[in-house]
């Protein structure tokens, strides 16, 4: 409770839209964990898509709108860091245990850090630093201590005989 007490008035909003952050993707993750056959990973990526630009609309009220030579790269930014990655996401989610693919899915912010660090000259203050090196110390320690599920190794074991 000693957190409370510091915060003002000013960054309720950001805890909200943090709280509200943390549902969404709660969300995504349980309704992709499974998905019946019927349905298409590339249409379910493109609704995701759909509904999560619906979600962003009121929040471009005082956006002009982009030149056209700025057309191509929006598309292409909204096709290969958007759909290919949800799409892959998705695609993840079936095939790992949830836990595995949440451990991974906290290496794509370290990814951008350290391309930026790389590719930017971007600077790292000491606690971002030891942000990553945390984050990247967890997910090698819960990867090496994953166990795979009891069927996928009598599977293999079959296999091997």
């Amino acid at each position: 409770m000693a957190l409370l007490p510091a915060l003002d008035a000013s960054q309720l909003p950001g805890l909200l839209y943090g709280l509200l952050a943390l549902l969404c993707y709660s969300g995504f993750l349980l309704l992709n964990r499974r998905s019946l056959p019927a349905h298409s990973q590339l249409l379910r990526t493109f609704y995701q898509l759909i509904i999560g630009a619906c979600c962003v609309l009121p929040f471009l009220a005082d956006m002009r709108m982009p030149l056209a030579e700025d057309i191509v790269w929006i598309a292409l930014a909204g096709i290969f860091p958007g759909f290919i990655a949800i799409y892959c996401a998705i695609v993840a989610l079936q095939h790992l245990p949830t836990r595995l693919y949440a451990t991974l899915a906290y290496s794509e912010p370290v990814t951008v850090i350290l391309a930026g660090w790389l590719l930017f000259n971007e600077s790292l203050s000491t606690l971002q630093l030891g942000g990553v090196l945390l984050i990247i110390v967890t997910g090698l320690l819960l990867a090496i201590r994953h166990k795979p599920a009891k069927a996928i190794i009598v599977a293999a074991e079959a296999v091997r005989l």
